[in-house]
Formats: structure tokens, sequence, C-alpha cells
């Protein structure tokens, strides 16, 4: 019995370790190209929006296989959590909705929305180095966590037990200081305005706080215009040229004929081998 309970402990903590493991790991697409060639994508998490040719981005099954799985309008928004570049330098990105949506996307057709770290790519010359820790009047209050400093992106949460400590610190337009935070309870890489954590984007600017990213009062399809040109009028990028799609990697294709080759190979000298074994008898 006690040899039973012994190895029911075991089975349980074994159980418990692999949730706990998984928890901190990074969640993957339920695809068979990348369950292939998870090594060679890069790890990216971030929103895009569709920004193709003809107004439109096809997304296929993979990045060597041309069959069309969906096709979004511009300014279609998804989450790109991995991006794979090919041989010829094409780099492509998955989307899985872990609905039993997932697909492959040209990153040339996507935009980056304008995010934590585009904040950080734009500013990085301002931000500083200095480690601190918000005041602890703030204790037990709702204090406000910014995806960047006047992002319109925040969540809220009650400081307990423990105030945000940050390692760098902004100053924006208004004259605000913002504290970047690393991690606290559950949320990662936020800011924090130091003067006025607990005040919302209206609280921080009620007259319209700052403008981050490209600003531009072009219409839509102005600014398509300008990227891909209109029909027959090449733009920056060329509408006139042909649209990326999945071409099979000569890579793989000769690495494939060569695992063939070998399993070929190797099962005639296993009959030739059998063959020979029979005669002797």
């Amino acid at each position: 019995m006690k040899k039973l309970l012994y190895v029911l402990g075991s089975i349980v903590c074994c159980l418990l370790w692999s949730f706990s493991a998984r928890a901190d790991v990074i969640w993957e697409p339920e695809d068979s190209f990348y369950a292939s060639h998870a090594g060679e994508c890069t790890y990216v998490n971030r929103q895009f929006t569709a920004n193709g040719p003809d107004g439109t981005v096809i997304v296929y099954k993979s990045p060597v296989l041309a069959e069309v799985v969906d096709t979004w309008e511009n300014g279609h928004r998804v989450n790109i959590t991995h991006v794979y570049r090919g041989s010829d330098g094409i780099e492509w990105g998955i989307y899985d909705d872990y609905k039993g949506n997932c697909g492959w996307v040209p990153m040339d057709y996507m935009k980056v929305v304008y995010d934590g770290i585009s904040f950080e790519e734009e500013y990085g010359d301002e931000i500083q180095d200095k480690e601190g820790e918000l005041d602890k009047e703030y204790l037990n209050t709702d204090i406000y966590f910014w995806n960047y400093p006047g992002s319109e992106t925040y969540i809220q949460i009650t400081a307990r037990d423990h105030m945000p400590e940050y390692r760098e610190v902004f100053t924006d337009e208004s004259g605000y200081t913002w504290g970047k935070v690393g991690y606290y309870y559950g949320v990662k890489s936020c800011w924090v305005c130091l003067e006025k954590p607990g005040a919302d984007y209206a609280g921080l600017y009620p007259d319209g706080g700052p403008k981050r990213g490209e600003a531009s009062d072009d219409s839509a399809e102005d600014q398509e215009k300008k990227q891909w040109g209109s029909a027959g009028e090449p733009g920056e990028k060329g509408a006139a040229a042909e649209r990326i799609a999945p071409k099979k990697d000569s890579g793989t294709v000769a690495v494939t004929l060569a695992m063939v080759a070998a399993v070929v190979s190797v099962t005639a000298v296993l009959l030739w081998l059998l063959n020979k074994g029979k005669k002797r008898r």
C-alpha cells in the first residue's frame, strides 16, 4: 500500500511540475510547418494590421504551400506570434487564434501596430536608467499600468503588499515622469506615471495626449496608393510587382530527395541481404 501511495505521489508531483513548467513557456502555434521549423522561427508576439497590394493580404497554408486559407482586407488586425525567414530572404509570419484558424502571411504586407517596443525604438535616447519605487502613499489604491507613456492602452491594478519598482524613467511632453516596471502581479514591461499613478488618460491629458508613431492626415486610400500605387501605377513598393506567394524551398526539396534516396538504398541493401540469407539455407 505504501509503495502504491509513493507511486501515486510521484505521478502527482510530476504532473504539477509539468503544469508549472508549461506556465512559463511560450505558447506555440499548432501548425505542422511551424512544428518542423520551430528552431528557425523568431518569437515576435506583436499586433499587426494587413497592408497588402490591391487592398488585401492572402493567408497561406505555409511558406512553401500556396494553399489559400483566408484573405484579409487592409486594416484587419491580428497577432503574429512567430516569423520564419525563407532561403530567399522573405519573412513569413504565422497567426494562430487557437480556435482552429491558423496561417502564414508575407511580413512585407503587414504593418506593426505601435506598441511598447515601437515607443522604445522611437524614444530610446530619452529613456534614462534610474531605479526607484512608487511612493508608498499609493498602497491599497488603484494604479494604472500603461503599455507605454500616453498609449491609451492600460490596465488598472490595486497595489497591495508591495509597491511597483522601476528601473528606467521617461519624461513626456506634458512634463510627467514615467517609470518602467518590469513585472507586477502578472503585468510585464509596463509604465506607471510617477506623479499621478491613479489617473487615466483623460485625467492626465484632458486636452488630448501626445501623438506617437507615424501621424498622417491622409485617408486610408491615399496612404495605400503611396505604398502600393494605384492600378498600373507602381508606388514606392510597386503595385505592378508580382505578389509574394509561397514557393517550394529548393533546399528542403533537396534534403527530402536525399532522404528518400537514402531510404531506398537502405531498403535495397536489406532486401539483398535477406535474399542472400535465404539462398544459403
